[in-house]
């Protein structure tokens, strides 16, 4: 955390040298405004190099920062409906109705079972690597966590679909959602989706559902917009603040469109 600052960057060393680079630990934190780039700049300038993940809607004014669009994200706007729902989709919603109890998960001990349901669907989608590994601490922060909340779909044998979220003002943000084969085979998502859509409608909250992952077709996409009623792009901004330490460690580099250049893809 910066002295001043409000908020802070992860900061990552450069292996082989003493300096580091910053990351901005979305969805926990993001750029908001120009404003807000310029004091992450001007406060972290110790640091080569900044990637800065953007609000979704908020749009770098082009030419000041280099700037990519990293997807679309899914958004459920409360003050506007949903699309109408496929008769598939009500068919699903039918049959749920009455199967499952959606709530509030509340306890640590429950909270934890999202890690058991997480890796579930992870090896069923055979999704690895850095953005789909976590360890049981990743978990066990969020379980602790006062601003993280749970979100279940259960019945007499216990949980068998979840989600949490991480409350950020008026916004809601999901991070994980899992369900077991027994909750994808009797719809319990159809039971947690609409029951988290209907709090956020209550507490006026917008829910943001992120995008959906590079390595997984266009399944998840289809289901998070199933459950939003708009989309917004979100950008990374590749800032170099030690130009002359960021071309020192790219010499000689092959071109990869990653950033930072010296960094291999996670």
């Amino acid at each position: 955390m910066h002295a001043t600052l409000p908020r802070g960057l992860l900061r990552r060393p450069i292996p082989g040298t003493p300096h580091a680079d910053g990351y901005g630990p979305w969805p926990y934190m993001w750029v908001d405004c120009p404003d807000d780039v310029e004091a992450f700049v001007a406060g972290y300038g110790d640091l080569v190099t900044l990637a800065l993940v953007t609000r979704p809607g908020f749009v770098p004014p082009a030419g000041r920062w280099d700037a990519i669009l990293l997807k679309e994200h899914y958004l459920f706007d409360p003050d506007q409906p949903l699309p109408p729902f496929s008769k598939r989709t009500r068919d699903h919603l039918r049959r749920s109705r009455g199967r499952w109890t959606f709530g509030t998960v509340d306890t640590v001990a429950e909270r934890m079972e999202m890690k058991t349901l997480y890796d579930h669907v992870r090896r069923r989608r055979q999704l690895s690597g850095g953005f789909f590994d976590f360890p049981d601490a990743h978990f066990e922060r969020l379980a602790r966590n006062p601003r993280i909340v749970f979100f279940g779909a259960r019945n007499a044998d216990g949980l068998a679909a979840m989600a949490c979220g991480a409350m950020i003002g008026e916004r809601l943000q999901l991070l994980h959602i899992a369900a077991s084969d027994a909750g994808l085979r009797d719809e319990a998502v159809y039971t947690l989706m609409p029951g988290i859509i209907d709090l956020c409608r209550h507490r006026h909250l917008l829910l943001m559902l992120a995008g959906k992952p590079d390595r997984d077709g266009d399944g998840i996409g289809r289901f998070k917009a199933r459950w939003s009623n708009r989309t917004e792009p979100v950008h990374l901004l590749r800032i170099v603040n030690r130009r002359d330490i960021y071309d020192q460690l790219t010499a000689g580099s092959a071109a990869t469109g990653f950033f930072p250049a010296y960094r291999q893809p996670m």
